[in-house]
């Protein structure tokens, strides 16, 4: 691969494709995890499903960018949201969990939009409560130092625009993938109001359109 920017981060070309069939949305319309799209590295390109943890800045269907590929360290010191490792520490925990119905799974992907910025939209009392449940999981997962996670969140990417800012047009959306929580098939228990939510394997992104509005449940 490319050398990139700083912290030998690597430059991939990313082809955004869109959702799979079937993917939801939220209260506002926009489309929740998972997200697919392509990567690059001058090899061919690989098909990804991915996480987006800043639904503020925009995508489009088709759209090409140049990204750099950042560990958790890379992006904890270079990134759109640098320093903060423990922000994309959260992010990366969160994006490997799970969800067994639609509720959990906005609620999962307002969790991941809440590190870096406000969760947008409205929520069902059981998105609420799910999202909560998840928050606390990660809480607790990070005043553990997230023991027994090291090789998850070091596997984990987050694909960054090459010379893009968070928040400022036209960087695109940034995405996080390779995270596999182990030991557990890919799950993790969390608490739930009555019960257990089982929690590990999302990917999540809220899209922006062409234009930076935010791509809604009618698709083009």
């Amino acid at each position: 691969m490319a050398a990139g920017a700083a912290f030998g981060s690597q430059v991939v070309t990313v082809h955004f494709l869109g959702v799979p069939v079937g993917t939801p949305v939220d209260g506002n319309g926009q489309y929740v995890t998972p997200y697919e799209l392509t990567i690059d590295d001058g090899s061919g390109p690989q098909l990804l499903l991915v996480t987006c943890y800043n639904e503020a800045d925009g995508v489009g269907i088709d759209n090409v960018w140049q990204a750099n590929m950042l560990t958790i360290a890379e992006a904890g010191a270079s990134g759109f949201f640098a320093p903060d490792i423990a922000g994309y520490k959260e992010v990366a925990w969160l994006s490997g969990q799970s969800y067994s119905n639609v509720d959990q799974e906005i609620a999962l992907q307002h969790a991941i939009w809440d590190v870096f910025g406000p969760t947008p939209g409205s929520e069902s009392v059981a998105q609420t409560n799910y999202r909560l449940a998840y928050q606390a999981a990660a809480a607790a997962a990070a005043f553990n130092n997230y023991a027994g996670y090291e090789t998850a969140l070091g596997n984990a990417r987050f694909l960054e625009q090459v010379g893009g800012q968070a928040n400022v047009p036209p960087t695109r959306q940034p995405f996080v993938f390779g995270v596999l929580i182990p030991n557990t098939g890919n799950s993790f228990g969390a608490p739930e109001p009555g019960t257990s939510v089982m929690i590990a394997g999302g990917l999540l992104c809220l899209l922006g359109s062409l234009g930076f509005k935010k791509f809604a449940a009618k698709r083009g």
